[in-house]
């Protein structure tokens, strides 16, 4: 059985989901985020100078109407949190834009939404999405523009296997 959780914990849930996945992105990026989660004394005496910011895309393709849009609306808000915590320090040298698309749950409305995400936006970073059947059909689209695809809650074991620019967070079905 699953224990229900207060509004708290689900804050915190939603914020350490969102600053997970916006951490395994700014990894691939290569940037380094220790500097905004922990202030040493010296850090705090002597701050680091304000640097200009370069932005980084990130598309987002998850549902925000529809069957499962609770799910979606759930990691939208987590995943602003995190984006406000990485564009908030001036330690980094990048910020984060998230670039949302409602993807309904639908794989092909997926598709499309990733499709424009890479052809219009130009992101080579996109977070989603919810349902394997969406990941499964954004997967090859993903990997022919060499676009990481971060998979935060599909659980096909198709998932892990489906090609080198995909990685799953979730834990999958075997």
């Amino acid at each position: 059985r699953y224990k229900s959780l207060n509004r708290t914990q689900l804050n915190m849930q939603r914020r350490f989901l969102a600053i997970l996945v916006l951490a395994i992105v700014a990894a691939l990026l290569g940037l380094q985020l220790s500097g905004p989660f922990v202030l040493l004394p010296a850090a705090i005496e002597n701050p680091l100078p304000a640097i200009e910011k370069q932005e980084v895309k990130v598309g987002v393709v998850i549902p925000l109407t529809g069957v499962s849009s609770d799910a979606g609306e759930y990691l939208r808000k987590g995943l602003v949190l995190g984006q406000n915590e990485i564009n908030g320090s001036p330690r980094l040298r990048y910020n984060v834009k998230l670039l949302f698309e409602d993807s309904q749950y639908k794989p092909e409305v997926a598709v499309t939404a990733i499709q424009k995400l890479i052809s219009l936006d130009g992101v080579k970073f996109v977070i989603g999405e919810y349902g394997s059947s969406q990941t499964v059909a954004m997967a090859p689209i993903a990997e022919k523009n060499k676009v990481i695809l971060v998979n935060p809650g599909s659980q096909s074991t198709k998932i892990i296997t489906i090609g080198d620019y995909i990685f799953s967070v979730q834990i999958n079905t075997r």
